[in-house]
């Protein structure tokens, strides 16, 4: 009622943080194209009994991390 009475409006940003956010994605996946990144995704549910795909997973952290921009992994 008091919103009414003093002319108050409340504004939604939603739609247009929605919008932000897909031109953010869109540029750093057209960023990503054009220096040549590739992404590496797994899915391990136990660590434990999946070595392998961790270190496959270790080692697409190392070479990417040697990519020039990029600090050295330790």
């Amino acid at each position: 009622m008091q919103q009414k009475e003093e002319g108050k409006v409340q504004r939604h940003f939603g739609a247009a943080a929605k919008a932000i956010e897909a031109e953010r994605a869109l540029k750093q996946e057209a960023e990503a194209a054009a220096a040549g990144a590739t992404a590496f995704r797994i899915t391990c549910s136990e660590p434990e009994r999946e070595a392998d795909k961790v270190d496959q997973l270790y080692k697409a952290f190392l070479a990417a991390s040697k990519k020039p921009g990029n600090k050295p992994a330790s």
